[in-house]
């Protein structure tokens, strides 16, 4: 749904590097009601949406004779200018104050169709300790972490 500008643009989407086994009533439920949201923050800058999987002891199951590891949690991390219109890159952005950044991580189960964004916000910082990998590279040095450890649900209109 967030790619319906042209045809090629929701092309773009459909390969299996850019997909991940859900529970359904996840993924109809809380983590659509989270993708919806991110649509409605879009700005005349650039807003970064990074999308990934954890894996801590992660159930597995067989499909088509295929063993298949269901990933234990989900994050979004969200990175985009407070203003919308900057016309800045972020990278030349040397103010803090001038972004806003935040992640949400689910456990990817049923009933976590029950959990509000406030329970499931948390820091780009905590998701970067917790997978092992370092996101948002193009933030200037000065203000990286900073950024990383903004967690204001009223920026993103939760």
């Amino acid at each position: 749904a967030s790619r319906l500008a042209s045809y090629q643009t929701n092309a773009q989407t459909f390969y299996a590097t850019n997909i991940m086994p859900q529970q359904s009533e996840f993924n109809q439920k809380v983590w659509g009601t989270l993708e919806g949201k991110v649509r409605d923050a879009k700005c005349s800058d650039t807003i970064f949406v990074v999308t990934g999987t954890l894996f801590k002891n992660s159930p597995t199951f067989t499909s088509r004779e295929r063993t298949i590891t269901r990933p234990s949690h989900c994050f979004k991390l969200l990175l985009r200018t407070k203003a919308g219109n900057t016309k800045k890159h972020i990278s030349n952005i040397i103010s803090a104050d001038e972004l806003q950044c935040i992640a949400f991580v689910y456990e990817n189960r049923e009933s976590a169709q029950y959990d509000t964004p406030q329970q499931a916000a948390t820091t780009v910082a905590e998701i970067e300790q917790r997978s092992g990998f370092t996101f948002f590279r193009n933030l200037h040095p000065s203000i990286a972490e900073e950024v990383k450890n903004q967690k204001n649900l009223k920026d993103w209109g939760l």
